[in-house]
């Protein structure tokens, strides 16, 4: 009888420390990886609102070109309604990062009447994300160097950064000029041109025209005349409750 010697296989899995080493190495591969990513997507989201209130400039420059303008407002949200019975520019969501769940993006319906569901009805955390400029002069000169709408959040007199709890919480904010150019600005010194001494500034207040008027999202702030200085700032209205009114 001959004795057979059967091949014993050995079974060997992974050791602790080996599967220490590969979770180690799949943590620090994510944490390259989920950064990378979220710029990716903060990246789009940029390129998406710029060109969202470029559509905004450039069609309003054509209604200045035209000799009018819009006036008689007390808020963002007033401005984009008058806007879209002016112009037809019928989105409300353009004056959005991210627009309210439930709202009705149209601004008017066909006979030109403001809708309760639209942006006419959008208040404090649904506002708009925007300040904008109305009672500007018509035949305006220097088109590229006047702001027409930014990111709300900065106090546009007194500042030259975006708050903390502004859209893009203070990183910065986007400003649109009247020659529909639109610029991604994190810090307002000397971006801007003085509208009367054509130097550098650093104020959006110094390139508007006299007699301009800052009109705010419902609740967020207050406009302001161009000859006034009662200007309350993105925190200061929070924690304030107050809506928005006119200066003028």
């Amino acid at each position: 009888m001959k004795n057979r010697n059967p091949k014993t296989k050995s079974k060997k899995g992974f050791t602790l420390i080996e599967l220490l080493t590969v979770i180690a190495i799949i943590g620090i591969l994510a944490s390259i990886a989920i950064p990378g990513g979220n710029l990716v997507l903060e990246k789009a989201k940029k390129m998406a609102a710029s060109a969202k209130i470029r559509n905004v400039a450039q069609t309003y420059n054509m209604l200045i070109n035209e000799g009018k303008t819009i006036s008689r407002v007390s808020s963002t949200n007033d401005w984009a309604v008058e806007f879209a019975k002016k112009t037809g520019l019928n989105d409300g969501t353009l004056y959005y990062l991210n627009e309210p769940e439930g709202m009705n993006p149209e601004i008017v319906d066909t006979r030109k009447r403001k809708l309760s569901d639209g942006i006419a009805g959008m208040s404090g955390i649904d506002a708009p994300q925007y300040d904008v400029v109305a009672e500007l002069p018509r035949n305006l000169s220097r088109k590229e160097h006047v702001p027409l709408i930014w990111t709300t959040g900065i106090n546009y007199r007194s500042n030259t950064m975006w708050d903390i709890e502004s859209p893009w919480e203070g990183k910065g904010g986007h400003v649109a000029f009247l020659s529909g150019k639109v610029e991604w600005i994190e810090d307002t010194t000397e971006q801007f041109i003085d509208f009367r001494t054509r130097k550098k500034a650093d104020k959006i207040a110094n390139a508007l025209p006299s007699g301009h008027q800052v009109v705010k999202p419902k609740s967020r702030g207050r406009s302001s005349s161009g000859g006034g200085s009662n200007v309350q700032g993105f925190d200061d209205l929070k924690s304030e409750g107050k809506g928005v009114d006119s200066d003028m």
